[in-house]
């Protein structure tokens, strides 16, 4: 049975993150990036890695590593800092929420995966992937689109748990795919003898390596 998340609202305080210098002479501000510009560096601090306190209320393994210097830089160009919160915890409050919502959306789309490698290599597995290939659409259901090839190609497997785990993975990415893909219409009788006949989209014909 798998084990549900943990409960974000469940875990210790966390405590603030380093503060990063303002940059700012006293009584000036900074320009205000575009619009465009301005969400760029905002979606490029959220996909920098989770890091020190935060990882808390994951199942990621712990780590005292703080936030790289790109991410208070990133915060001091584009956050202004608040009565009580500095421009990093500021921009920390999104990146931490970011970073919760992926990975449970990880582990609800591959339980099986998660069972078969046990809790310490899946989310290894997952943090690894989503530096390396972190998303680029608008919707979580394409989060896991690349998942099992990462894993086919991953140091962290010898090539029997690779094979494995990637045919694991496509295998539930598959059964999302054909839970949303829509009903083609079925030809009738009498359109049989000039119809092309296809497979619908909800089925899905997979090529793998072991028989997962």
């Amino acid at each position: 049975m798998q084990a549900s998340p943990r409960s974000r609202k469940s875990g210790p305080r966390r405590a603030s993150p380093r503060t990063g210098a303002n940059g700012c002479s006293p009584g000036k501000e900074k320009p205000m990036p575009d619009l465009d510009g301005l969400q760029r560096e905002f979606f490029r601090a959220l996909l920098l890695p989770l890091r020190g306190s935060s990882r808390i209320s994951t199942e990621l393994a712990p780590s005292e590593e703080g936030h790289s210097p790109e991410f208070f830089q990133i915060a001091d160009d584009i956050i202004k800092p608040g009565p009580s919160l500095t421009s990093a915890e500021r921009l920390e409050l999104y990146h931490r929420q970011y970073w919760f919502r992926i990975l449970d959306s990880l582990a609800e789309d591959f339980p099986v995966l998660r069972r078969m490698a046990g809790d310490e290599m899946f989310w290894e597995l997952v943090e690894a992937y989503l530096v390396e290939r972190p998303s680029r659409s608008f919707t979580l259901r394409h989060l896991g689109e690349a998942f099992s090839d990462f894993i086919g190609g991953s140091p962290l497997l010898d090539e029997t748990r690779s094979q494995w785990f990637g045919s694991v993975a496509r295998i539930e990415y598959a059964f999302m795919e054909c839970f949303e893909s829509a009903e083609s219409a079925i030809p009738g009788g009498d359109d049989l003898a000039d119809a092309v006949i296809e497979l619908q989209e909800h089925v899905k014909l997979l090529h793998l390596p072991v028989p997962a």
